[in-house]
């Protein structure tokens, strides 16, 4: 059953794909324009793109996003866990959080630039900023509503404190945290491909807005179907693994 699940959902997508690609080649063909190029012609310019430089480009953006989420789920694995666990430290924390979380984040982008300069480090904070509120937020709403009769049966039967920690309270706040990086994935990638036009010379978004300078239309169109691509597979990476955890949740019950 499980495996018809799956082919049914690939074949969804592979069909979804067929469709947007048929777009695609239709509106090539009608506007007959170096602006729209087929998709044929931007596939069969991929092994020169892989050959050259686009490997880095994608390497730079998927280490910046990597570092971002890292440093994000750490602190919201710290606050968010904090707050879950502690009613008073929650109600003291809980009217900042959400003083903050509601700003838009790319209007912090002239302070961060001010702060750390054109270095890799502001455009990791940035990622962090965008996905830390949500993270410290999921993660404390999963501790609040879990079930206090999990910790209650566990003491019962003699469990230590640090068990109770690693056997439920860290496997919940993990799968907090991938299920609010996978929501905020989308946002976080356009805020790193913003931030990668200033002060880069390496970076899908700079690879794309530096083939678009130079009208090299073909270029652009791969960087960006490289770009939904690497970041279509995040997005199912981070959904396996949630799906994993819940697994593991359920099995436990």
């Amino acid at each position: 059953m499980e495996l018809i699940k799956k082919s049914q959902k690939l074949f969804q997508v592979f069909i979804v794909w067929f469709i947007l690609h048929l777009i695609w080649w239709l509106t090539s063909t009608l506007y007959q324009n170096t602006v729209i190029p087929s998709p044929i012609a931007v596939y069969r310019h991929f092994p020169q793109l892989i050959s050259g430089k686009l490997g880095w480009h994608l390497y730079f953006s998927a280490t910046r996003l990597f570092w971002g989420i890292l440093i994000s789920g750490t602190i919201a694995l710290i606050v968010g866990g904090l707050m879950g666990t502690f009613d008073q430290l929650n109600a003291w924390i809980n009217p900042v959080i959400y003083s903050l979380y509601p700003l838009p984040k790319i209007a912090l982008l002239p302070i961060v630039m001010l702060v750390f300069g054109l270095r890799e480090q502001s455009k990791i904070t940035m990622i962090v900023l965008i996905l830390v509120f949500q993270m410290i937020i999921t993660v404390r709403d999963q501790l609040l509503t879990t079930p206090k009769s999990i910790y209650h049966v566990l003491r019962v039967l003699g469990a230590p404190k640090w068990r109770l920690l690693k056997e439920v309270t860290l496997p919940l706040a993990i799968r907090a945290l991938i299920s609010a990086t996978r929501v905020a994935l989308g946002t976080a990638m356009a805020v790193l491909f913003f931030t990668e036009i200033y002060g880069t010379r390496y970076g899908m978004g700079y690879f794309i807005i530096n083939s678009w300078y130079q009208l090299d239309y073909i270029d652009m169109y791969a960087g960006i179907l490289v770009l939904s691509a690497a970041t279509f597979f995040v997005f199912i990476l981070l959904e396996a693994l949630e799906k994993y955890l819940n697994r593991w949740q359920t099995n436990y019950h």
